[in-house]
């Protein structure tokens, strides 16, 4: 028997706060739409989880320990069984540390980070308050059209480009597959509002700008709710460190109004995928309830380091908008990692983390990974209805695949992961599940 509750809590800061993204300083000057934490509560009787999914661009590694410790003791939960997932939304404040990452300004207004950790715990405890009887079921379905794209694309020249502007002439092609399928976990509760859990994978930087906006993932929450009435949305970003929403083949919009309608549109086609879904659900099977976070230590990416003294200096200059000296945004970040190498730590960590619902499961990565590394899980848990997440539990870096980093390009430059971290991930995630998979078995699940 499963049991599942929900909460959700407006996060939208004060307006002045910093936005994170694009290598350049932004400050919120408006809202288009609210920021939210959405909590998802799971029990399966004996042991309860939470997963906390907040509008935010991303939370590190260090910041997202302090919140689940947190909340696993103002809520009586073991911290292994709290999830924190951030939808990377690229119109919200980035939560860090921030003692060796240039370019990122962090949100460092310390009334609203008192605030934001509280809502935190608080999301978990109306959530696990509103724990009710769950019949769980599973789906998923491609969208009706394309709404992700791979973003990095071979050039004539040889060279590997990242977001090369709409219909460029030299482009040779893609290098991947986006994945356009919506994922959805369906919680039937009996007198209470049914829940829908729903994946999709892009990157949520359709609207850019200086106001604060949930993105995608709001629209979807918005829209799901307006048109399922007796329902409540919580929206998931999967891998998606190499897909955005661009169709280079289609001219990109030219105004920040023109991006929020794509936005909503996004919103619309990803909730004509739940309800095509919606009453063709397969029930889980088991009523077993796992968790457990596995933290990896990976060299930190030292490309470079001979150079960081000249890379510094270029990346100072490059920030001064008075010195008018200017850099491609993937040379910026290139030349704030290398000029950041001497003060960054020996190794950099790795956070893959589970969630599992009987024959259901979220797999998280405290990063960004390529779409491969979805891929790879499933065919690791053909036994498994698999969701995947990014920035759960941390935020520390892109995940390329290992033939990305041969190749090179903007997300392998710039990840602060050596080239170890690829092996790593795959290697981690499988054995976290096939971990649960003896689990279930050893249980009778």
């Amino acid at each position: 028997m499963f049991y599942a509750g929900f909460a959700r809590l407006d996060i939208t800061p004060p307006l002045g706060i910093p936005l994170t993204g694009y290598y350049r300083s932004r400050y919120a000057d408006g809202v288009l739409d609210p920021l939210e934490i959405n909590a998802l509560a799971v029990s399966d009787g004996e042991k309860k989880a939470v997963l906390l999914a907040a509008d935010l661009i991303l939370i590190d590694e260090a910041c997202s320990t302090e919140i689940r410790e947190k909340v696993a003791a103002e809520n009586g939960l073991e911290k292994e069984a709290v999830l924190i997932h951030c939808l990377h939304q690229h119109t919200a404040p980035h939560v860090g540390k921030g003692e060796c990452i240039p370019l990122v300004d962090y949100l460092k207004d310390g009334a609203y980070l008192d605030l934001l950790y509280r809502k935190f715990s608080d999301a978990a405890a109306i959530a696990l308050s509103d724990l009710s009887e769950a019949k769980i079921s599973t789906a998923s379905c491609d969208t009706a059209e394309p709404l992700s794209f791979v973003r990095r694309f071979r050039m004539k020249d040889g060279s590997t480009r990242t977001n090369p502007g709409a219909l460029n002439p030299d482009v040779v092609g893609p290098i991947g597959e986006a994945d356009n399928s919506v994922r959805l976990i369906r919680f039937e509760r009996e007198g209470k509002r049914d829940l829908a859990l729903v994946s999709f994978s892009t990157h949520q930087d359709t609207i850019s700008g200086n106001k604060y906006s949930a993105d995608w993932g709001g629209a979807l929450r918005r829209q799901g709710e307006k048109r399922l009435k007796n329902t409540r949305f919580v929206a998931i970003s999967g891998y998606q460190g190499d897909v955005n929403h661009v169709d280079i083949q289609k001219p990109s919009p030219a105004s920040i109004e023109e991006a929020y309608a794509h936005c909503q549109y996004m919103g619309k086609v990803l909730v004509d995928a739940v309800e095509q879904m919606w009453n063709r659900t397969e029930p889980v099977r088991g009523s077993f309830l796992w968790t457990k976070t596995v933290v990896k230590n990976i060299p930190t990416n030292t490309a470079g380091i001979e150079r960081a003294e000249e890379c510094w200096e270029i990346y100072r200059k490059s920030m001064n908008k008075t010195l008018g000296y200017k850099l491609e945004f993937g040379e910026k970040a290139d030349m704030g990692r290398i000029g950041s190498l001497p003060k960054s730590p020996v190794c950099q960590k790795l956070v893959v983390s589970l969630l599992g619902i009987g024959s259901a499961a979220l797999l998280g990565v405290g990063g960004e990974p390529f779409t491969y590394y979805a891929v790879k899980a499933r065919e690791a848990a053909s036994d498994l209805f698999l969701m995947t997440a990014c920035l759960v539990n941390g935020g520390e870096a892109y995940f390329p695949t290992q033939e990305a980093y041969d190749e090179g390009g903007y997300e392998a430059r710039t990840s602060r992961m050596a080239p170890a971290c690829a092996k790593a991930l795959l290697d981690t995630s499988a054995a976290l599940l096939r971990e649960y998979s003896d689990e279930r078995q050893r249980k009778g699940d």
